[in-house]
């Protein structure tokens, strides 16, 4: 898990609900 995305607990279920590469969760998140 990307340190970066500051631990938001929506981000990590995002990241399981749908699996993508972690720059594209990143951009998504900003």
């Amino acid at each position: 898990m990307p340190v970066e995305s500051g631990g938001l607990a929506a981000v990590g279920e995002n990241v399981l609900t749908k699996p993508r590469p972690q720059g594209v969760v990143m951009e998504e998140t900003k």
